[in-house]
Parts: structure tokens; C-alpha cells; sequence
């Protein structure tokens, strides 16, 4: 019987070969491993959130969040918190929040946490001002387990729906009244500090609970119903069908009802 064998340039051919896979799969794979690792994190860093304002509100005996101390103080302060809040309101508000979260640091806005660099949208564009429809002067805060939450209470004595509770409740929503904004980045400094990607913003519900951007309940809470939602939107802010296009920010409510797989 005869011996097949291979000579040095088949060996060396089919090593090339391997190689140029290789070198053209590698990084579509690390990317995708890279966005589920980011996708299981942004799970644990909700429920510690949630967890953390449960916690909040029972210590204080609340039955919402504005009826907290956090909330209170600022309430009979200045009624809000953001970047350029006083530093008695961000340090009072900040001391309740650590009992609760574990905190590591605050800074006075994301830019000034990511060194003056700007974030980027799914689509690739960066964020250049205060024009392209993201609001930028959250408290950000650092915590023990890796995750940056940058929170804005635009009125501690709550939102205004232009819709009654009943209302909301009748059309499919859970989000009644709002409490704040949070922006999480589930990997603080790393890249790709791009929204839909490592960055997810969400609203604060007085019940303590993350209302994800692009979802139905955002979308009932300021609508009555499931027009801006990330699936009917037309508004690349909102959307996040076409990803060369979404700026991301609804991608956050398709991960989240997505069981946090990211699939875009």
C-alpha cells in the first residue's frame, strides 16, 4: 500500500491558509465574545441597581423613591442632581447612595470621567456636543464591582406624566412617574465606550426599577403607546433595527427584552 504524504510548500500552503482564517474570523469572534461579556454585565449591573434602591427605599420606610432621604434632601435643596450641582447636594445625595451601592468614586460628568473624550454612537459617529440628543452632565459613579452609573434627577419631586397612572396601566405601561435618569457603562474606561455596545441608559421609575430606553414602557410613559419604541421608531435615536444607522440608544430596551444576548 502506498504511503500518502505531503510535501513541505502543500504543509506550508495549508498552514497559510489557516492562517488568513484565522486572522479574518479572529476578531469578529472576539468582537462578539467581547459584546455578550459586556451584555451579561449590564444584567448583574441593573439587578445591583434595582437591588440597591429596594434597600434605599425599605431603610427609609419609602414606598418610592422620592420619599427617601436621597430624594428629600434634595427636594428641600435644589430639587435636582447633576454634574454641576453644589457639592453639599452631590456629596449628601452620594452618602445615601453608598449604603447602598458599592461606591468607589464620583465625578462631575461622563467627559470629565473619560478625560475630556467623548463617547460614540452605534453608528460609528462621535458624540461631538450638546445637540445630538444626549444630555451629558450625569454624576458618574464608580463602583467596587466595575460598572460606572451616571444618574440625573432632572426634579426630585418627580416627573409630570401627560398621562394619568390608569392610563398608563391600561395601555401595557409599568412606568407611572419617574425619578431619574441612569446611564450605565457596564465597563467604565474600557472601549468601545459606544452606546447599544458597553453604554445602556435607562429611566429611573419612583419604584426603583430600570425603564430601558427604546422600550415599551418609555414609550406608553411619554406616548400612550408603542410608537418609539425601538422596533417602531423611525428616529435613529430611538431605533435599533438597522445598526449602520442607530445612534443606540434603543438598543438598550432590545437587549434587555432580549434576555440580555445581544443580537446585533
Amino acid at each position: 500500500m502506498k504511503k500518502i504524504a505531503y510535501t513541505l510548500a502543500e504543509i506550508l500552503i495549508t498552514l497559510t491558509v489557516v492562517g488568513v482564517v484565522a486572522a479574518l474570523t479572529m476578531p469578529a469572534l472576539i468582537s462578539s465574545s467581547q459584546n455578550q461579556k459586556n451584555a451579561a454585565a449590564l444584567a448583574v449591573a441593573v439587578s445591583d441597581w434595582e437591588n440597591a434602591m429596594a434597600a434605599m427605599m425599605s431603610a427609609d420606610g419609602a414606598t418610592d423613591l422620592l420619599e427617601t432621604k436621597a430624594w428629600t434632601d434634595l427636594r428641600n435643596s435644589s430639587d435636582e442632581l447633576y454634574g454641576y450641582s453644589s457639592d453639599t447636594d452631590i456629596n449628601n445625595f452620594t452618602a445615601e447612595l453608598s449604603k447602598y451601592l458599592g461606591i468607589t468614586n464620583y465625578y462631575k460628568g461622563f467627559q470629565t470621567f473619560y478625560d475630556g473624550l467623548y463617547e460614540n454612537w452605534l453608528n460609528g459617529d462621535v458624540i461631538d456636543d450638546y445637540s445630538d440628543g444626549i444630555y451629558e452632565e450625569y454624576v458618574v459613579y464608580t463602583t467596587k464591582k466595575g460598572p460606572v452609573y451616571g444618574v440625573t434627577t432632572p426634579s426630585a419631586s418627580g416627573g409630570n406624566p401627560k398621562f394619568s397612572e390608569e392610563e398608563i396601566l391600561e395601555a401595557g405601561g409599568n412606568l407611572t412617574e419617574i425619578a431619574g435618569e441612569v446611564k450605565i457603562d457596564v465597563n467604565g474606561k474600557a472601549k468601545p465606550n459606544t452606546y447599544g455596545r458597553d453604554i445602556f441608559l435607562f429611566t429611573l421609575g419612583t419604584d426603583g426599577m430600570l425603564y430601558p430606553r427604546g422600550g415599551l414602557d418609555y414609550s406608553v410613559y411619554y406616548y400612550e403607546d408603542d410608537s418609539v419604541t425601538w422596533k417602531n421608531s423611525d428616529d435613529a435615536y430611538r431605533q435599533c433595527t438597522d445598526i449602520s444607522t442607530s445612534k443606540g440608544l434603543g438598543c438598550t430596551a432590545r437587549l434587555v427584552e432580549n434576555n440580555f444576548k445581544m443580537d446585533y
